[in-house]
C-alpha cells in the first residue's frame, strides 16, 4: 500500500509529466503517418471527424442504472441476463471493517 508521502510524489511526477506528453502527442506522435490507418491524426481530426462532434449537452446524461440484486454464492450478481463479480467489501458475508 502506497504511503501518503510516496503518494504525493506520484501525483506531482504525473503533474509535471503531463504538459511534455502532451506536447510529444500534439508535436511529434500527431504529425506522424500512422500504421494501420495510413493517415496523419491530427490532419485526420481536421478533415473528418472535428465536424460531427457536437457540444455537450448543458444538463449531464444520467449513465446509471440503479437496483437491488442478489450476492448468488459464486459472490456474483445478475443484471439484465449479464453476471458481475462482486467487490469483497460489498459482499454481505465481509464483516465490516472496524
Amino acid at each position: 500500500m502506497a504511503t501518503k508521502e510516496s503518494s504525493t510524489a506520484l501525483t506531482v511526477r504525473a503533474k509535471s509529466a503531463q504538459p511534455a506528453s502532451t506536447s510529444l502527442v500534439m508535436h511529434e506522435a500527431d504529425t506522424r503517418t500512422h500504421g494501420t490507418t495510413r493517415e496523419v491524426p491530427v490532419k485526420r481530426f481536421d478533415d473528418v471527424e472535428q465536424a460531427p462532434l457536437q457540444p455537450l449537452p448543458d444538463v449531464p446524461l444520467e449513465l446509471a442504472t440503479w437496483t437491488r440484486v442478489k450476492v448468488h454464492p459464486d459472490d456474483h450478481v445478475q443484471f439484465q441476463r449479464a453476471d458481475y463479480s462482486v467487490d469483497l467489501p460489498l459482499h454481505p458475508r465481509t464483516p465490516p471493517h472496524t
